[in-house]
């Protein structure tokens, strides 16, 4: 099944798709553990809804959660004029990471507007926000840019080829990798964006957080998006990735947009990874 439309007497045809999760995981230390996708919800291309709603969750005393909810969607706007939406959410609530790491609410959501005629999507991450992050047990006061993408290009214009969107994108980068004592993990991860989007064959990548600014007296050093914490590791907040893929005559037929709340990178105390409260749109319309 697919939701289609008429546009100057051609059948469209959108296929949705969204993904959903509330934390997913790997450790090596203090235990071995995989954590698969909790509360992963994705959505049919049909589109429709999709929700998941999961128990309390605890992986010993490494990471744990009070209760998460994901939410998948996906529809033909019934305004005139507007094409197809599509939003992901997913809500992580009592998030406590190695007792480092502590919100009583952390929320990613991700909008996706396609067109009637063409193919790159508004985006918008409105409701996307912390709710009492803390580190070591001292609040965090993260100020959030959800409109970093901007309004949508003109016409097919990539978001690439965005004067405003890059050149946020370059100076938030940019800023990043200006520091000497900037983690290695942060700086192998960033440090091929510093001229811009990557290109791999028929793929366009950006990277870059939602992040404007980080205040508080707690424990660790911030770098932009990135903090690191003595004794434990890095953390990488509100990351936004965006991909455009599938070019048809220079234009890309799809783009991906996934973003991650909580993406942390541990050492001392324990080793692995962790990420809390992820969402992800990619629908692509034909012709």
């Amino acid at each position: 099944m697919s939701d289609s439309a008429i546009v100057n007497g051609v059948k469209r045809t959108h296929y949705h798709h969204a993904e959903a999760k509330a934390l997913h995981g790997d450790f090596l230390l203090p235990l071995k553990h995989v954590i698969e996708p909790q509360a992963f919800a994705a959505l049919e291309q049909s589109g429709g809804y999709l929700s998941q709603h999961a128990l309390p969750f605890r992986s010993e005393g490494v990471v744990s959660y009070r209760a998460a909810h994901t939410q998948v969607a996906g529809n033909k706007d019934v305004k005139d004029g507007h094409g197809w939406s599509t939003v992901s959410t997913s809500v992580v609530e009592g998030l406590n990471i190695l007792e480092v790491i502590t919100a009583d609410r952390v929320v990613a959501q991700v909008f996706a507007e396609y067109p009637l005629e063409g193919y790159v999507p508004a985006i918008s991450f409105l409701g996307t926000r912390f709710e009492n992050l803390r580190i070591g047990g001292v609040p965090v006061d993260v100020k959030l840019d959800i409109d970093v993408f901007g309004k949508k290009p003109k016409g097919d214009l990539h978001y690439t080829k965005d004067e405003g969107f890059m050149g946020r994108v370059m100076k938030q980068t940019q800023h990043l990798l200006s520091s000497d004592e900037l983690p290695e993990v942060t700086r192998e991860r960033y440090g091929r964006y510093n001229q811009g989007a990557v290109v791999d064959g028929d793929t366009e990548t950006v990277e870059c957080s939602l992040v404007n600014q980080i205040e508080g007296s707690f424990p660790g050093t911030t770098y932009g998006h990135a903090l690191y914490v003595p004794h434990f590791g890095t953390i990488h907040l509100a990351t936004v990735k965006m991909l455009h893929h599938d070019f048809v005559n220079g234009v890309p037929h799809k783009t991906t947009v996934e973003l991650t709340m909580v993406d942390a990178t541990l050492g001392c105390i324990g080793h692995g990874s962790a990420s809390a409260a992820s969402a992800k749109t990619n629908g692509i319309t034909d012709p």
